[in-house]
């Protein structure tokens, strides 16, 4: 809401709640004693004043979601620091929620400190205190002791969907931190308000397994959206495009079949057949993708090939893959006008 819309919406209050408010307040014992002094011009200074007081409140109210809004965003700022994305700390602060659940091991202690949570993917970043002489980001070697994880959600109708894990480590204030991700391929899954777990296990020193376990809910309002293509472009059907905080997907179908083995690099892999040169955004402005910016652990998609052919979807992470001039930001998705992809661009909207 700008300062325009903050205005009108504050100082044109319809009449009759202004009214139907004041008969309340005149009926009640405490203005009652006031009544009995109060002349004709006195009701309408008191009207004037309580439609000050009105405003007032909804000020109050406004301003505490932009404090709460902001104190979100700059939690999120470390782990924007982390994926290499510059800005959009409040942006990325809707889906960001501080958990600070502790538990020991042995002199060990791990601290479940945030998540970043999206409509299929929750990202969750657990601290240690043991100590690395390191500088801060991902580590370029083994850590000390390498942690795994096994996270994922628990559905109210108890059934199992498939979903992918991914762990790395990294360094933050001289301490061993752990990244890990949760992401479900199932484009009907919401994660958000489901109860959450996620199981740790590793070797410390050689000796003592570790095995820990922390739940959690998630509490965040996912954002998303569902763009209808039917495009084709080099003989593969583009069926629709899925939006969230963090990804875009781009859904596809084709007679042909893929080989399946080493999608990235597979000459003869889906992966090599499609690609996205940019997206436009609704100012003009164009970013390119780069995989290798960021995030070291994320899904590049999924595709299931049979002699009948090949459907599947594409992931571009929003989060840290797009940059102007080798700048990387978040994208948000209600931004995105069109696509290309092997040179032909495709307006969305």
């Amino acid at each position: 809401m700008n300062g325009l819309d903050l205005h009108k919406a504050l100082t044109e209050i319809d009449d009759s709640f202004v009214n139907e408010a004041d008969r309340i307040l005149t009926n009640s014992p405490v203005c009652e004693q006031a009544d009995r002094r109060r002349t004709p011009q006195g009701r309408r200074t008191r009207k004037r004043a309580f439609r000050l007081v009105l405003i007032a409140a909804c000020m109050l109210v406004l301003l505490v979601g932009t404090v709460y809004a902001a104190t979100k965003g700059r939690g999120a700022k470390p782990f924007l620091e982390l994926i290499g994305t510059d800005g959009n700390e409040e942006e990325i602060g809707t889906g960001f929620v501080t958990i600070q659940d502790t538990k020991e091991f042995g002199s060990l202690k791990l601290t479940l400190e945030d998540i970043i949570g999206d409509k299929n993917t929750v990202y969750v970043e657990i601290r240690t205190d043991y100590e690395l002489d390191a500088p801060d980001g991902w580590l370029g070697k083994e850590p000390p002791f390498p942690l795994h994880g096994k996270g994922n959600a628990v559905f109210p109708d108890g059934i199992t969907r498939g979903y992918m894990n991914g762990s790395a480590p990294f360094c933050r204030d001289g301490r061993l931190w752990y990244f890990f991700v949760i992401s479900y391929e199932d484009p009907d899954v919401d994660l958000s308000h489901l109860p959450m777990q996620l199981c740790i296990d590793g070797c410390i020193d050689g000796e003592n397994t570790l095995g820990l376990t922390f739940e959690w809910t998630n509490d965040y309002e996912a954002k998303s959206e569902v763009i209808s293509v039917n495009k084709e472009v080099d003989g593969i059907l583009l069926t629709d495009i899925l939006f969230s905080l963090t990804r875009m997907e781009v859904h596809f179908k084709t007679a042909s079949e893929f080989r399946m083995n080493l999608l990235q690099t597979d000459e003869n892999s889906i992966w090599k057949t499609l690609s996205l040169d940019y997206i436009r955004l609704d100012d003009g402005k164009i970013l390119h993708y780069s995989r290798v910016n960021g995030m070291t652990v994320q899904s590049d998609g999924w595709a299931s090939s049979s002699r009948e052919g090949t459907e599947g979807a594409f992931y571009y992470n929003l989060l840290s893959g797009f940059s102007e001039d080798g700048i990387f930001r978040l994208v948000p998705f209600e931004r995105i006008q069109s696509i290309c992809i092997n040179g032909e661009e495709i307006r969305i909207r």
